[in-house]
């Protein structure tokens, strides 16, 4: 973000904080490495994922003061990386995503990791990335614009996105061969895969915690958490629950959105 908002907040190490749905055991575990201006901003993305019911844990890491292991990351099917404090180590957290792509294991870069405050290391240079890592904007309110392949798993469940009032994005371009699933209002790249050596990595254009964190992120009612859900299961080679909708009696004939595992 702008450099008021790159003023670390001096965290202590936090211990990984966990959101299990214990009867949901046989769904994969997946991990967030937040490095944010604010600790319970990492909360925020760790609810919005587990709402969508799609993981049995999400796990919490503070990567401005740790760097996990290639063997503690090899617990998760994928991770979502995001960051707004510099990195702990932004080359040695890079090679470790590296290794674990190259091990099978997903991750979904966003900002400002794919933006101002990027990572280093094997990542930024062996291909791994879709969005370039040149910069941020600070926009007025972007929200899903053009969509480039409607049948993408990625967009299963996915009906409206709003930036909120600052849309912080990345202003990079598409490189190492990435494909646009979908765009911004404004014309700039919302969802990016790219392919490396077999395996899929997701680039999202948005910063993750909603305006449940923060009055001016995304619209905590709008489909962010299905997005964010959505790419972690992609990257890890799952299946992408597709959206059922159902009109109970008794209710008005209100149609509710539900997301049906194949």
């Amino acid at each position: 973000m702008q450099n008021k908002m790159r003023n670390m907040i001096c965290l202590a190490a936090l211990p990984v904080v966990t959101i299990g749905l214990t009867a949901h055991a046989s769904l994969p575990a997946v991990a967030v490495l937040g490095a944010p201006a604010n600790a319970s901003w990492n909360n925020d993305v760790q609810s919005k994922i587990a709402a969508t019911g799609d993981f049995s844990t999400v796990d919490v890491y503070d990567v401005a003061t740790t760097t996990p292991s290639l063997t503690t990351l090899e617990q998760y099917s994928s991770v979502l990386v995001y960051t707004d404090s510099n990195f702990n180590d932004a080359t040695a957290l890079g090679n470790v995503l590296a290794q674990y792509v190259d091990a099978g294991g997903g991750v979904v870069d966003t900002v400002f990791a794919n933006a101002s405050i990027p990572l280093g290391g094997a990542w930024a240079t062996g291909g791994f990335q879709g969005i370039s890592s040149s910069g941020q904007n600070e926009n007025t309110e972007l929200t899903l614009g053009t969509i480039y392949d409607a049948s993408s798993p990625l967009l299963n469940g996915v009906t409206s996105f709003d930036g909120g009032t600052s849309s912080y994005i990345s202003t990079g371009s598409i490189i190492n061969g990435g494909v646009e699933i979908a765009a911004w209002s404004n014309g700039s790249p919302l969802i990016v895969t790219t392919a490396v050596d077999g395996h899929e990595t997701v680039d999202l254009n948005f910063y993750p915690p909603s305006s449940d964190a923060r009055s001016d992120f995304w619209v905590s009612g709008t489909d962010g958490g299905v997005i964010m859900a959505n790419a972690l299961l992609f990257s890890g080679g799952l299946d992408v629950p597709e959206p059922t909708t159902l009109a109970l009696a008794g209710l008005g004939g209100a149609a509710f959105l539900l997301r049906k595992r194949k």
